[in-house]
């Protein structure tokens, strides 16, 4: 199997447990009880396990690599300005 094939696999994994975690959340939520209180949280639990591994992805990235941009003017310039209104 190829890189592009397995990706695309996982992604498409990926989508179906995002979609199935919030199905079980809107399902839950229609009924007061336990068992419906049960899916929801296995819901929420799909729905942050996902999060947690998409982001795990950008751990290893440089701030510059995320496209964070570094501050170029130094504190002090802004305090003067935010002194002098």
């Amino acid at each position: 199997m190829n890189e592009y094939t397995r990706r695309t696999i996982c992604t498409l994994l990926s989508m179906l447990v995002v979609v199935a975690s919030l199905a079980l959340v809107i399902y839950g939520q229609q009924t007061v009880g336990y068992a419906n209180l049960a899916m929801m949280l296995l819901g929420v639990a799909g729905i942050l396990l996902m999060l947690y591994l998409y982001n795990r992805s950008f751990t290893h990235l440089t701030p510059e690599e995320r496209g964070v941009v570094p501050r170029t003017e130094e504190p002090s310039a802004r305090k003067e300005e935010s002194g002098s209104k």
